[in-house]
């Protein structure tokens, strides 16, 4: 539980926007969730839209999920370019390295600890990789490399998306927590909304029992996760 009472453990901006993507899915969905459950018929799921809504512009700002979305997409994007350049860096080392010499260059260039956890859309590790990549890429090694054929440019920008996934990590984060909340009716009306949102996931995962894809679409925590990387 937070200090302010809530009966989550995560920011209320969090929350919000992972039951609007619950709403969404639950539209999606909808004839066979409301198949087993009659009370969730229309207008049931925009009702419940609404009610977020209403929550956000009332006690976070009408702003705050806008900026944060906002935020959130630049991160995504940054760290899929990040993706991107780093895997079309690796294959030309592959081309014009082998044995021992290309095992420690992606080993000293983070590609052995972190690559497999970039790629799946981590953003720490992401971070910590471009770190590692820009401390250890000396410019011998970066003249040996363009030498060989790889492009200066190639180099450069992921030289240079250490910083800027950096600062929007940290632009991200500030976001989520710069709406700190702790009014009573405030915490009363999120709580409220996070226990409706839990009761459609409880049931709905249980509704598509032997589809692990459909039954992340109705986990609450599995959405704020995704939502932050």
């Amino acid at each position: 539980m937070s200090s302010y009472g809530t009966v989550f453990n995560y920011k209320m901006i969090e929350v919000a926007s992972a039951t609007l993507t619950l709403c969404d899915n639950f539209a999606d969905e909808q004839d066979a969730l409301v198949a087993v459950r009659s009370t969730w018929a229309p207008p049931y799921i925009e009702n419940l839209r609404t009610r977020v809504n209403s929550a956000i512009d009332t006690y976070l700002g009408k702003d705050a999920l806008k900026e944060q979305r906002e935020s959130t997409q630049k991160v995504r994007a940054l760290q899929l370019a990040a993706v991107d350049k780093l895997g079309l860096f690796q294959e030309q080392l592959k081309i014009d390295y082998s044995g021992d010499a290309l095992k420690n260059l992606l080993d000293s260039l983070g590609f052995t600890r972190f690559f497999k956890a970039v790629r799946g859309g981590k953003q720490e590790e992401t971070i910590q990789m471009l770190v590692q990549f820009k401390q250890n890429l000396g410019d011998d090694q970066k003249a040996e490399l363009i030498a060989k054929g790889m492009a200066a440019a190639l180099i450069d920008d992921i030289l240079a998306r250490a910083e800027l996934l950096k600062q929007a990590n940290v632009l991200q984060e500030k976001l989520k927590s710069s709406h700190p909340v702790d009014s009573r009716q405030a915490v009363e009306e999120f709580n409220a909304i996070y226990k409706e949102a839990i009761g459609i996931c409880k049931i709905a995962r249980r509704v598509f029992k032997g589809d692990p894809e459909k039954q992340a679409r109705f986990t609450l925590s599995k959405l704020i996760k995704k939502m932050g990387g």
